[in-house]
């Protein structure tokens, strides 16, 4: 039989080759060509943090006006039934229907 005229690799040569110098191969899958879109930069994660904070507030300032939506409904119940009240009063109860509404501060 004829003898091969390929060179022999040694396992050693061929674990020197793909450490490359001690360095891992990158992976052609993970290689990208612009950096990640976690790798933040110092100015982006400042604009972040203010976000962050502005949106805080502006959640604080939301339940601040929620609150006081809800007030307001509340109050504009209370006037439409002492507006009732008094548009179902009979003449000679008005007084008395009105000096109550102005006792609890709704005239």
């Amino acid at each position: 039989m004829s003898e091969s005229h390929e060179p022999h690799v040694s396992g050693q040569e061929l674990r020197a080759a793909l450490a490359q110098n001690g360095r891992s191969r990158p992976n052609p899958l993970m290689a990208q060509a612009e950096p990640p879109a976690w790798e933040w930069t110092t100015d982006e994660q400042a604009e972040l943090e203010q976000l962050r904070e502005s949106a805080a507030e502006l959640e604080t300032q939301l339940d601040r006006l929620r609150a006081a939506a809800a007030a307001a409904r509340a109050g504009e119940h209370e006037a439409r039934r002492a507006l009732r009240q008094l548009a179902e009063a009979r003449p000679w109860q008005r007084r008395a229907v009105v000096a109550e509404l102005a006792g609890r501060g709704l005239l």
